[in-house]
């Protein structure tokens, strides 16, 4: 069967809802709520997001956030298999 996975990445969008709790969504992934939404725009639209292949990809969003927690941790913290359980993915998909 296939291993359950659930990770906390899904506080980083409630974080980035109320002003208050900015500064948890800039610990989790190193940059604002508003400069995240920048770096999204100015990629989104790549051709590297999107493939012809049976094996969908992750949301342009989801790949950012990871991308953007993995560069801000080190040591232990910054494993493949803590970020994919951070993330609620498989270690595959964080390589």
């Amino acid at each position: 069967p296939p291993m359950l996975k659930a990770g906390s990445l899904h506080l980083a969008w409630e974080y980035a809802q109320n002003p208050a709790h900015h500064s948890c969504f800039i610990n989790m992934l190193c940059v604002s709520p508003e400069v995240f939404q920048v770096i999204l725009g100015l990629i989104e639209d790549h051709p590297i997001f999107y493939n012809n292949s049976n094996s969908t990809q992750a949301p342009v969003q989801i790949q950012l956030a990871v991308m953007l927690y993995r560069m801000g941790r080190y040591g232990n913290g910054a494993s493949i298999e803590d970020i994919a359980h951070f993330a609620g993915i498989s270690e595959g998909a964080v390589e």
